[in-house]
């Protein structure tokens, strides 16, 4: 399979060690697929690729400038007749948005990101993020326009991120046997990080293969979900507790908002599934919602967790995939802005669960 990699590093300033790893990485491994690279600091850019010499360039550090490049690199380099891999590391805020700069607080925002992407008139064959709480449903069907398969986690991805050989050597597999599946599942096999949730130290599969054709399925299923819990405004106090006790994808750092709510989306359907309390219908819908989780991320159920230390938890059974499920009255533009929220009705769910948006 011909295969092209983008790769497009964001090095804010507690990154930029890392991002330089990765650049001079790149220039030892010099892949057999074509491959280009593009480090943006703001004020020192670097690029380089298959037989190219690395070279610079001066750019601001403007959000505006950000997209600016970023939709520059992609123009320059994607293939008309390739298989087009597209990864990006850098921080991002889940839902809130990717090429995320902590010190100026700015960052790409989702909603702009798809822009960005169908803007070039290729659809990206694989997005991958080496970036943290990115595994989100809202984001799966945020993309699913621009991209064909999305590989993501919803947890806290550490700052070296996947290395530049792993990458090169799962890409190698997709070049020799044109299997996005066997491909992603090496790379997902060899990403296990460990993480310590409460008194537990687990390894959880680090990331997961979204089949984005099928995040529509995903879409109209919560939207039936929520469509028949509006009608039970006497269960709402029940919804609401199961809500607070989800994990979510970052209590290993304590960290606040937004991050506290992104949870566990098939956990909180299975837990309403299972709950004796609801009516059958709503227990049935929730099943559905279930099972479109399982097709958009079909490996998950083909394989088992790729080590033997792990918790036999629900939690850690459950695939990692993340909604946007606030504990309590906490109020989020990106729910006015993102696809999800309005074709899925989950504005709509979040509003009769607190009586806002």
């Amino acid at each position: 399979m011909n295969v092209n990699f983008l790769y497009y590093l964001f090095a804010t300033s507690d990154l930029a060690p890392y991002t330089s790893l990765i650049m001079n990485d790149f220039l030892d491994l010099r892949p057999r697929f074509s491959f280009s690279v593009r480090e943006f600091a703001g004020g020192c850019t670097r690029e380089l690729g298959w037989n190219k010499g690395v070279f610079k360039d001066e750019s601001g550090f403007s959000r505006a400038a950000v997209r600016t490049d970023f939709s520059s690199f992609l123009k320059n380099n994607l293939q008309p007749e390739a298989f087009n891999v597209l990864s990006i590391y850098g921080h991002s805020d889940g839902i809130d948005g990717v090429l995320y700069d902590e010190k100026r607080r700015r960052s790409v925002s989702i909603k702009d990101l798809n822009a960005i992407l169908t803007a070039t008139g290729f659809k990206i064959d694989l997005i991958i993020f080496n970036s943290c709480w990115m595994a989100m449903a809202e984001i799966a069907y945020e993309l699913s326009d621009s991209c064909r398969y999305l590989l993501a986690s919803s947890h806290v991805v550490p700052y070296a991120g996947v290395s530049p050989g792993l990458l090169t050597e799962s890409l190698d597999i997709l070049y020799n046997t044109s299997s996005v599946c066997e491909c992603t599942s090496f790379l997902i096999r060899s990403c296990s990080w460990r993480y310590v949730l409460g008194a537990e130290k687990a390894f959880l599969k680090s990331m997961l293969l979204f089949k984005l054709s099928n995040a529509p399925l995903l879409c109209s299923a919560a939207y039936s979900f929520v469509e028949k819990l509006l009608n039970f405004p006497e269960v709402r106090t029940h919804v609401a507790a199961i809500v607070r006790d989800l994990p979510c994808s970052a209590g290993m750092r304590g960290l606040g908002e937004p991050y506290i709510s992104f949870r566990d989306f098939y956990l909180f359907m299975s837990r309403i599934s299972g709950d004796e309390f609801f009516s059958q219908e709503l227990r049935l819908s929730s099943l559905n919602v279930m099972a479109c989780i399982e097709r958009i991320i079909p490996d998950f159920f083909a394989d088992t967790l790729p080590c033997s230390d792990y918790s036999l938890t629900a939690y850690l059974k459950s695939p990692p995939v993340s909604v946007y499920l606030p504990s309590k009255k906490r109020r989020n533009s990106m729910v006015k802005k993102l696809k999800w929220f309005t074709d899925s009705g989950w504005k709509d769910f979040i509003s009769y669960l607190y009586g806002f948006y």
